[in-house]
């Protein structure tokens, strides 16, 4: 019998806090850190959305929609209502605006910080992040509208889960070194899995860098509707989310937050249930995968949060 997640969430933020070491990083706000650690869910207790604070779901289902179709449009997700991608691009595209701009006006060497942030803000590519790669798997950028076969991990696991259930290589990684050059952000969570046995479908992942406070929670709720899609497609049974966490890290300017979270423990809630609603078609195809799920496609029970407690995002 596994731990309500919830609890596992408090007693992660708790054992950073006791034994995290202080750590600088790119972002210039300190982290206290520890490493490599892990959470487990059995899906049978209910949907990972915890309540000790009211968390997002519109957006972080949005953000699954584009990773499972493929999207590098910072205007795609915005238009959607997901904010996530904002402050990033196209690292490439953004230098090359910077150029351009230098060459009519190169006072803006001067603010090139500046600049930079404003054409990252402004630049709608974002590169080959996550959903790229989950569906073209290191394609040249200019060829992403066809998807190649060898290139779709997530149309291969699918294939698997209908013709060979028991395949012990249903993998898919976002991590691809020839690649991250062009990725707004190289992916934290870099790799994700699933196993059948028994009719039960369990999916793990593996995260390189977590942001306990803004970003874990997220990616919780992520991993576990993409399992629910999963099995919906499948017809098996959710069983156990499992996260593998690496550098699991919470930021200097989190901490009231956190303080504010532990001192709710007494307080927290059953967890929701969620239901995916899409009545597409189930068939294998590429189409399939393209058109079946969209992110306003679910249905949320019985989320009873506590009030929500604002976190910045260390970009």
């Amino acid at each position: 019998m596994y731990m309500h997640i919830e609890y596992q969430y408090l007693n992660l933020l708790q054992q950073i806090l006791d034994y995290g070491i202080w750590k600088d990083n790119r972002t210039g706000i300190r982290c206290q850190t520890i490493a490599n650690t892990m959470l487990q869910h059995d899906m049978n207790l209910g949907f990972p959305l915890m309540t000790h604070r009211k968390l997002p779901i519109k957006s972080t289902l949005c953000e699954l929609e584009g990773f499972l179709s493929g999207v590098t449009s910072k205007e795609w997700y915005q238009q959607r209502g997901c904010k996530y991608w904002d402050h990033w691009a196209n690292p490439v595209k953004v230098q090359e605006r910077y150029k351009e701009q230098l060459e009519e006006e190169p006072a803006a060497f001067e603010l090139k910080e500046h600049y930079i942030k404003q054409h990252q803000l402004e630049e709608d590519d974002l590169g080959p992040i996550y959903g790229y790669q989950w569906r073209h798997f290191n394609k040249p950028l200019d060829e992403c509208k066809s998807i190649c076969d060898a290139s779709d991990q997530l149309f291969t696991i699918c294939k698997s889960l209908k013709e060979n259930p028991n395949d012990r290589r249903m993998i898919c990684s976002a991590w691809n070194p020839a690649q991250l050059h062009l990725m707004a952000l190289p992916p934290c969570h870099m790799t994700w899995g699933v196993i059948h046995v028994n009719g039960t479908l369990n999916l793990w992942w593996l995260q390189r860098s977590v942001d306990v406070c803004c970003g874990l929670p997220q990616n919780i709720v992520s991993y576990a509707t993409l399992l629910l899609i999963l099995c919906k497609f499948s017809g098996f049974t959710p069983g156990v989310l499992t996260g593998y966490l690496c550098d699991t890290h919470i930021y200097e300017n989190h901490l009231s937050g956190v303080e504010e979270i532990l001192s709710r423990r007494e307080r927290i809630n059953p967890l929701p249930t969620l239901e995916i609603t899409d009545d597409h078609p189930i068939a294998l195809s590429k189409e399939w995968l393209n058109v079946y799920w969209s992110s306003t496609h679910y249905k949320l029970s019985n989320y009873c949060p506590l009030d929500p407690i604002k976190f910045e995002v260390a970009v």
